[in-house]
Protein backbone atom coordinates (compact mmCIF):
# COMPACT_ATOMS: atom_id res chain seq x y z
CA UNK A 1 0.00 0.00 0.00
CA UNK A 2 3.24 2.47 0.43
CA UNK A 3 5.35 3.13 -2.01
CA UNK A 4 9.14 3.80 -1.03
CA UNK A 5 9.73 7.74 -0.87
CA UNK A 6 12.07 9.36 -2.68
CA UNK A 7 11.99 6.80 -5.85
CA UNK A 8 11.84 7.68 -9.31
CA UNK A 9 8.48 6.07 -10.25
CA UNK A 10 9.20 7.04 -13.79
CA UNK A 11 12.69 4.77 -14.21
CA UNK A 12 11.63 2.15 -11.20
CA UNK A 13 8.06 1.83 -11.95
CA UNK A 14 7.20 -1.90 -12.59
CA UNK A 15 3.44 -2.10 -13.94
CA UNK A 16 3.05 -5.81 -12.59
CA UNK A 17 3.81 -4.85 -9.47
CA UNK A 18 0.92 -2.41 -9.88
CA UNK A 19 -1.54 -4.87 -11.02
CA UNK A 20 -0.54 -6.82 -7.79
CA UNK A 21 -1.23 -3.96 -5.34
CA UNK A 22 -4.85 -3.57 -7.50
CA UNK A 23 -5.58 -7.13 -7.78
CA UNK A 24 -4.44 -6.82 -3.62
CA UNK A 25 -6.35 -3.77 -2.50
CA UNK A 26 -9.42 -5.27 -4.25
CA UNK A 27 -9.09 -8.27 -2.30
CA UNK A 28 -9.00 -6.29 0.82
CA UNK A 29 -12.46 -4.56 -0.59
CA UNK A 30 -14.04 -7.77 -1.27
CA UNK A 31 -12.88 -9.40 2.12
CA UNK A 32 -14.28 -6.56 4.03
CA UNK A 33 -17.51 -5.61 2.34
CA UNK A 34 -18.22 -9.06 1.07
CA UNK A 35 -20.91 -7.87 -1.83
CA UNK A 36 -20.92 -11.57 -2.76
CA UNK A 37 -23.51 -13.16 -0.50
CA UNK A 38 -25.70 -15.61 -3.27
CA UNK A 39 -27.34 -19.09 -1.99
CA UNK A 40 -29.49 -21.27 -3.85
CA UNK A 41 -31.45 -23.55 -1.18
CA UNK A 42 -34.50 -24.16 -3.32
CA UNK A 43 -32.59 -25.54 -5.97
CA UNK A 44 -33.36 -28.87 -6.72
CA UNK A 45 -29.61 -30.14 -7.73
CA UNK A 46 -28.13 -30.85 -4.78
CA UNK A 47 -24.54 -30.90 -6.17
CA UNK A 48 -24.91 -27.26 -7.79
CA UNK A 49 -26.58 -25.65 -4.18
CA UNK A 50 -23.20 -26.98 -2.53
CA UNK A 51 -20.63 -25.57 -4.84
CA UNK A 52 -22.43 -22.34 -4.81
CA UNK A 53 -23.31 -22.02 -0.92
CA UNK A 54 -19.16 -23.49 -0.72
CA UNK A 55 -17.75 -21.59 -3.24
CA UNK A 56 -18.71 -18.56 -1.67
CA UNK A 57 -17.53 -19.53 1.51
CA UNK A 58 -14.20 -20.94 0.15
CA UNK A 59 -13.72 -17.50 -2.00
CA UNK A 60 -14.11 -15.44 1.06
CA UNK A 61 -11.73 -17.34 3.48
CA UNK A 62 -8.88 -18.41 0.78
CA UNK A 63 -8.90 -15.88 -1.95
CA UNK A 64 -9.93 -12.30 -0.47
CA UNK A 65 -7.86 -12.80 2.68
CA UNK A 66 -4.60 -12.55 -0.01
CA UNK A 67 -4.88 -9.28 -0.41
CA UNK A 68 -2.53 -8.20 2.89
CA UNK A 69 0.12 -10.95 2.69
CA UNK A 70 0.37 -9.52 -1.06
CA UNK A 71 0.56 -6.15 -0.18
CA UNK A 72 3.36 -6.93 2.80
CA UNK A 73 5.02 -9.05 0.03
CA UNK A 74 5.67 -6.32 -2.25
CA UNK A 75 6.24 -3.67 -0.08
CA UNK A 76 9.65 -5.47 1.18
CA UNK A 77 10.24 -6.73 -2.38
CA UNK A 78 10.84 -2.64 -3.33
CA UNK A 79 12.35 -1.73 0.30
CA UNK A 80 15.01 -4.58 -0.72
CA UNK A 81 15.38 -3.00 -4.68
CA UNK A 82 16.10 0.13 -3.03
CA UNK A 83 18.15 -0.49 0.16
CA UNK A 84 20.27 -2.59 -2.14
CA UNK A 85 20.85 1.10 -4.62
CA UNK A 86 20.13 3.56 -1.55
CA UNK A 87 21.96 1.75 0.91
CA UNK A 88 21.30 1.46 5.01
CA UNK A 89 20.26 5.49 4.68
CA UNK A 90 17.08 4.76 3.20
CA UNK A 91 16.08 2.28 5.69
CA UNK A 92 15.67 5.64 8.00
CA UNK A 93 13.82 7.44 5.91
CA UNK A 94 11.66 4.21 4.97
CA UNK A 95 10.63 3.77 8.84
CA UNK A 96 10.44 7.98 9.46
CA UNK A 97 7.60 7.70 6.52
CA UNK A 98 6.01 4.87 7.64
CA UNK A 99 6.00 6.74 10.82
CA UNK A 100 4.84 9.58 9.26
CA UNK A 101 1.59 7.48 7.97
CA UNK A 102 0.97 5.75 11.41
CA UNK A 103 0.92 8.93 13.41
CA UNK A 104 -1.36 10.71 10.75
CA UNK A 105 -4.25 7.83 10.28
CA UNK A 106 -4.56 6.28 14.04
CA UNK A 107 -5.10 9.71 15.30
CA UNK A 108 -7.84 10.62 13.04
CA UNK A 109 -8.92 6.80 14.19
CA UNK A 110 -8.71 7.95 17.83
CA UNK A 111 -10.22 11.46 17.07
CA UNK A 112 -13.53 9.36 15.44
CA UNK A 113 -13.47 7.05 18.85
CA UNK A 114 -13.45 9.81 21.17
CA UNK A 115 -16.68 11.76 18.99
CA UNK A 116 -17.94 8.73 18.66
CA UNK A 117 -17.76 7.16 22.25
CA UNK A 118 -17.93 9.90 24.67
CA UNK A 119 -21.10 12.81 24.90
CA UNK A 120 -20.09 16.21 23.27
CA UNK A 121 -20.98 17.72 26.23
CA UNK A 122 -18.20 16.21 27.99
CA UNK A 123 -15.63 19.07 29.14
CA UNK A 124 -12.37 19.77 27.41
CA UNK A 125 -10.61 19.18 30.80
CA UNK A 126 -11.86 15.64 30.81
CA UNK A 127 -10.62 14.21 27.14
CA UNK A 128 -7.16 13.64 28.22
CA UNK A 129 -8.43 11.36 31.46
CA UNK A 130 -10.58 9.73 29.19
CA UNK A 131 -8.69 8.99 26.40
CA UNK A 132 -5.55 7.52 28.85
CA UNK A 133 -7.78 5.45 30.47
CA UNK A 134 -9.45 3.72 27.22
CA UNK A 135 -6.40 3.76 24.94
CA UNK A 136 -3.44 2.01 26.10
CA UNK A 137 0.18 1.27 25.19
CA UNK A 138 -1.00 -1.92 23.05
CA UNK A 139 -4.30 -0.83 21.83
CA UNK A 140 -2.82 2.48 20.23
CA UNK A 141 0.74 0.99 18.77
CA UNK A 142 0.04 -2.58 18.05
CA UNK A 143 -3.50 -2.39 17.07
CA UNK A 144 -3.09 0.57 15.51
CA UNK A 145 -5.76 2.58 17.36
CA UNK A 146 -9.21 1.97 19.23
CA UNK A 147 -11.69 -0.48 17.83
CA UNK A 148 -14.78 1.44 16.64
CA UNK A 149 -17.26 -0.83 17.87
CA UNK A 150 -20.28 1.03 15.64
CA UNK A 151 -17.73 -0.16 12.13
CA UNK A 152 -17.78 -4.02 13.58
CA UNK A 153 -14.34 -4.42 13.64
CA UNK A 154 -10.64 -3.35 15.21
CA UNK A 155 -8.53 -0.84 13.34
CA UNK A 156 -6.81 -1.91 9.99
CA UNK A 157 -4.19 0.40 10.79
CA UNK A 158 -2.29 -2.41 12.77
CA UNK A 159 -0.99 -2.60 9.08
CA UNK A 160 1.74 0.09 9.86
CA UNK A 161 3.16 -1.36 12.76
CA UNK A 162 3.39 -4.75 11.50
CA UNK A 163 5.38 -3.35 8.26
CA UNK A 164 7.41 -1.25 10.64
CA UNK A 165 8.70 -4.17 13.14
CA UNK A 166 8.97 -5.79 9.05
CA UNK A 167 11.12 -3.00 7.71
CA UNK A 168 13.25 -3.25 10.91
CA UNK A 169 13.30 -7.15 10.66
CA UNK A 170 14.18 -6.86 6.70
CA UNK A 171 17.52 -4.75 7.61
CA UNK A 172 18.91 -6.90 10.09
CA UNK A 173 18.20 -9.53 7.42
CA UNK A 174 19.74 -7.47 4.53
CA UNK A 175 23.01 -7.69 6.54
CA UNK A 176 23.50 -11.45 5.33
CA UNK A 177 24.05 -10.26 1.79
CA UNK A 178 27.77 -11.17 1.75
CA UNK A 179 26.74 -14.25 3.37
CA UNK A 180 25.61 -16.57 0.90
CA UNK A 181 25.36 -20.14 2.76
CA UNK A 182 24.29 -18.20 6.06
CA UNK A 183 21.46 -16.10 4.30
CA UNK A 184 20.03 -19.15 2.51
CA UNK A 185 20.18 -21.73 5.98
CA UNK A 186 18.50 -18.36 7.09
CA UNK A 187 16.23 -18.32 5.11
CA UNK A 188 15.55 -22.12 4.79
CA UNK A 189 14.84 -22.02 8.78
CA UNK A 190 12.52 -18.78 8.92
CA UNK A 191 10.60 -20.27 6.26
CA UNK A 192 10.41 -23.61 6.65
CA UNK A 193 9.95 -23.09 10.54
CA UNK A 194 7.63 -20.80 10.58
CA UNK A 195 5.28 -22.62 8.05
CA UNK A 196 5.38 -25.81 10.35
CA UNK A 197 4.05 -23.74 13.19
CA UNK A 198 1.74 -22.31 11.31
CA UNK A 199 0.72 -25.93 10.71
CA UNK A 200 1.10 -27.24 13.93
CA UNK A 201 -1.74 -24.26 15.02
CA UNK A 202 -3.83 -25.41 12.48
CA UNK A 203 -4.18 -28.60 13.16
CA UNK A 204 -3.43 -28.44 17.13
CA UNK A 205 -6.53 -25.94 16.90
CA UNK A 206 -4.91 -23.09 18.03
CA UNK A 207 -5.99 -19.56 17.68
CA UNK A 208 -3.21 -16.89 17.11
CA UNK A 209 -3.80 -13.25 17.55
CA UNK A 210 -3.73 -11.45 14.08
CA UNK A 211 -1.24 -9.13 15.33
CA UNK A 212 1.30 -11.89 16.24
CA UNK A 213 4.36 -10.76 15.19
CA UNK A 214 5.27 -14.21 13.85
CA UNK A 215 2.47 -14.12 11.37
CA UNK A 216 3.98 -11.93 8.43
CA UNK A 217 8.00 -13.03 9.04
CA UNK A 218 8.37 -15.51 6.33
CA UNK A 219 7.56 -12.51 4.03
CA UNK A 220 11.37 -11.25 4.59
CA UNK A 221 13.09 -14.05 3.80
CA UNK A 222 11.15 -14.89 0.69
CA UNK A 223 10.66 -10.82 -0.72
CA UNK A 224 14.68 -10.92 -0.41
CA UNK A 225 15.08 -13.94 -2.38
CA UNK A 226 12.81 -12.32 -4.90
CA UNK A 227 14.21 -8.80 -5.01
CA UNK A 228 18.20 -10.09 -4.78
CA UNK A 229 18.47 -13.27 -6.71
CA UNK A 230 16.45 -12.08 -9.40
CA UNK A 231 14.93 -15.19 -9.99
CA UNK A 232 13.37 -16.14 -13.18
CA UNK A 233 10.60 -17.50 -13.73
CA UNK A 234 10.57 -21.10 -13.05
CA UNK A 235 8.09 -23.62 -13.83
CA UNK A 236 8.87 -25.79 -11.23
CA UNK A 237 8.79 -23.07 -8.57
CA UNK A 238 5.41 -21.57 -9.53
CA UNK A 239 4.04 -25.40 -9.67
CA UNK A 240 4.89 -25.77 -5.80
CA UNK A 241 3.55 -22.48 -5.29
CA UNK A 242 0.32 -23.42 -6.96
CA UNK A 243 -0.04 -27.40 -5.65
CA UNK A 244 0.59 -25.74 -1.80
CA UNK A 245 -1.91 -23.34 -2.28
CA UNK A 246 -4.35 -25.60 -3.67
CA UNK A 247 -3.49 -28.66 -1.07
CA UNK A 248 -3.56 -26.27 2.06
CA UNK A 249 -6.42 -24.51 1.33
CA UNK A 250 -8.06 -27.98 0.95
CA UNK A 251 -7.04 -29.20 4.40
CA UNK A 252 -8.19 -25.35 5.84
CA UNK A 253 -11.16 -26.29 4.09
CA UNK A 254 -11.47 -29.82 6.15
CA UNK A 255 -10.82 -28.47 9.41
CA UNK A 256 -13.60 -25.96 8.92
CA UNK A 257 -15.83 -28.21 8.57
CA UNK A 258 -14.58 -30.47 11.64
CA UNK A 259 -15.30 -27.45 13.70
CA UNK A 260 -11.34 -25.92 13.92
CA UNK A 261 -10.53 -22.01 14.20
CA UNK A 262 -8.97 -20.79 11.54
CA UNK A 263 -6.76 -18.49 11.86
CA UNK A 264 -6.85 -15.08 10.06
CA UNK A 265 -3.35 -15.14 8.19
CA UNK A 266 -1.40 -17.54 10.29
CA UNK A 267 -1.76 -20.13 7.38
CA UNK A 268 0.54 -22.32 5.63
CA UNK A 269 -2.22 -21.94 2.46
CA UNK A 270 -2.50 -17.88 2.76
CA UNK A 271 1.25 -17.94 2.45
CA UNK A 272 1.13 -20.10 -0.43
CA UNK A 273 -1.48 -18.29 -1.82
CA UNK A 274 0.60 -15.00 -1.81
CA UNK A 275 3.73 -16.25 -3.32
CA UNK A 276 1.34 -17.71 -6.26
CA UNK A 277 -0.27 -14.52 -6.68
CA UNK A 278 3.07 -12.18 -6.49
CA UNK A 279 5.42 -15.11 -8.62
CA UNK A 280 2.54 -15.75 -11.43
CA UNK A 281 1.80 -11.70 -12.22
CA UNK A 282 5.38 -10.89 -12.13
CA UNK A 283 6.65 -13.16 -14.25
CA UNK A 284 3.97 -12.77 -16.78
CA UNK A 285 5.85 -10.43 -19.61
CA UNK A 286 2.39 -10.10 -21.58
CA UNK A 287 1.04 -8.05 -19.22
CA UNK A 288 0.42 -4.41 -20.52
CA UNK A 289 0.10 -1.23 -17.84
CA UNK A 290 -3.41 -0.50 -17.15
CA UNK A 291 -4.83 3.00 -15.96
CA UNK A 292 -7.18 1.07 -13.95
CA UNK A 293 -4.70 -0.98 -12.18
CA UNK A 294 -2.61 2.11 -11.86
CA UNK A 295 -5.39 4.10 -10.15
CA UNK A 296 -5.83 1.22 -7.63
CA UNK A 297 -2.20 1.06 -6.92
CA UNK A 298 -1.37 4.72 -6.86
CA UNK A 299 -4.55 5.35 -4.24
CA UNK A 300 -4.21 2.13 -2.48
CA UNK A 301 -3.08 3.67 0.63
CA UNK A 302 -6.00 5.99 0.56
CA UNK A 303 -8.57 2.93 -0.18
CA UNK A 304 -7.00 0.71 2.65
CA UNK A 305 -7.21 3.56 5.29
CA UNK A 306 -10.46 4.98 4.46
CA UNK A 307 -12.91 2.35 3.13
CA UNK A 308 -13.79 0.93 6.44
CA UNK A 309 -15.34 4.83 7.03
CA UNK A 310 -17.40 4.97 3.91
CA UNK A 311 -18.69 1.06 4.56
CA UNK A 312 -20.25 2.47 7.35
CA UNK A 313 -21.71 5.63 6.38
CA UNK A 314 -23.19 3.39 3.13
CA UNK A 315 -24.78 1.09 6.17
CA UNK A 316 -26.48 4.46 7.69
CA UNK A 317 -27.44 5.89 4.59
CA UNK A 318 -29.23 2.63 3.33
CA UNK A 319 -30.18 1.15 5.71
CA UNK A 320 -33.39 3.23 6.22
CA UNK A 321 -33.96 3.06 2.33
CA UNK A 322 -33.95 -1.16 2.57
CA UNK A 323 -36.70 -0.47 5.01
CA UNK A 324 -38.97 1.54 2.97
CA UNK A 325 -38.41 -0.22 -0.40
CA UNK A 326 -38.92 -3.89 1.41
CA UNK A 327 -35.19 -5.07 0.49
CA UNK A 328 -34.94 -7.70 2.38
CA UNK A 329 -30.91 -9.80 2.65
CA UNK A 330 -32.23 -11.97 0.02
CA UNK A 331 -33.85 -11.17 -3.14
CA UNK A 332 -35.22 -14.10 -5.61
CA UNK A 333 -33.99 -14.33 -8.94
CA UNK A 334 -34.97 -17.72 -10.23
CA UNK A 335 -33.89 -20.27 -8.16
CA UNK A 336 -30.79 -17.97 -6.81
CA UNK A 337 -31.18 -15.86 -3.71
CA UNK A 338 -28.88 -12.74 -3.88
CA UNK A 339 -27.86 -10.21 -1.00
CA UNK A 340 -28.83 -7.00 -2.68
CA UNK A 341 -27.89 -4.80 0.73
CA UNK A 342 -24.63 -5.87 1.14
CA UNK A 343 -23.98 -5.58 -2.88
CA UNK A 344 -25.74 -1.88 -2.75
CA UNK A 345 -24.05 -0.92 0.46
CA UNK A 346 -20.22 -2.38 -0.96
CA UNK A 347 -21.30 -0.14 -4.50
CA UNK A 348 -21.61 3.05 -2.64
CA UNK A 349 -18.64 2.53 0.09
CA UNK A 350 -16.68 1.55 -2.79
CA UNK A 351 -17.44 4.13 -5.05
CA UNK A 352 -17.11 6.93 -2.29
CA UNK A 353 -13.66 5.54 -1.12
CA UNK A 354 -12.66 5.75 -4.72
CA UNK A 355 -13.86 9.30 -5.48
CA UNK A 356 -12.61 10.53 -1.73
CA UNK A 357 -9.18 9.50 -2.91
CA UNK A 358 -9.39 10.72 -5.98
CA UNK A 359 -10.24 14.14 -4.89
CA UNK A 360 -7.66 14.07 -1.67
CA UNK A 361 -5.16 12.55 -4.13
CA UNK A 362 -4.56 16.01 -5.57
CA UNK A 363 -4.71 17.78 -2.20
CA UNK A 364 -1.45 18.71 0.32
CA UNK A 365 -2.24 15.95 1.97
CA UNK A 366 -1.90 13.70 -0.76
CA UNK A 367 0.80 11.92 0.89
CA UNK A 368 -1.24 10.09 2.94
CA UNK A 369 -3.24 8.77 0.71
CA UNK A 370 -1.04 7.78 -2.18
CA UNK A 371 1.53 5.17 -2.65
Amino acid sequence: MTTPPNIDKHKTRDHRLDIIKALSILLVLFWHFQPIDITAPELRIFHIRAIIREGVKVFYSQVTLLGVPSFILVSLYLYFQNLKIKGYAYAFSRLQHLLKLFTFWVFIQIVIYFFTTYPLSTPISQWIPLLAKDLTVHKIFIEGGPRLDFMGGSSVFYYFTSLFLLTIAATAYSLLDKFTFIETASRILIVGGTLIYFEYCSLKNIYVELLNPITFLPYVPLAYYFARKQVSFSRSMALLFILGYIGFSIQDYYLRKQGYITNVYLRASIVSGALTLFNTIKSLPFLKESKAAAFLSNHSLGIYATHKYFQFLSIDLLTPLFAVYEIGKKTEFGNIHVNLQTLSIALLGISLTFLCVLLLGKTPVRGFFRG
